[in-house]
């Protein structure tokens, strides 16, 4: 049986914050447990610094991305 993740936050790859270290490390670790993340965050256009996508990591999770109020 797959268990399912929601995950809602505001900093994800590819923002270079700092607060998108810790989401990312919780993905990882729930997906080697049999997890199926989604993450719902905001639209890259909302980043103030943004990293270069690294194109040779898998993708961790089902990304869906929306507007910020």
């Amino acid at each position: 049986m797959c268990q399912k993740l929601l995950m809602v936050t505001h900093s994800w790859p590819p923002d270079a914050c700092v607060g998108a270290v810790r989401p990312v490390n919780i993905v990882r670790a729930t997906r080697t447990l049999g997890w199926q993340t989604t993450i719902l965050t905001v639209q890259t256009r909302y980043y103030r610094y943004r990293q270069q996508p690294d194109d040779n990591e898998p993708a961790l999770a089902q990304v869906a991305r929306t507007f910020c109020i």
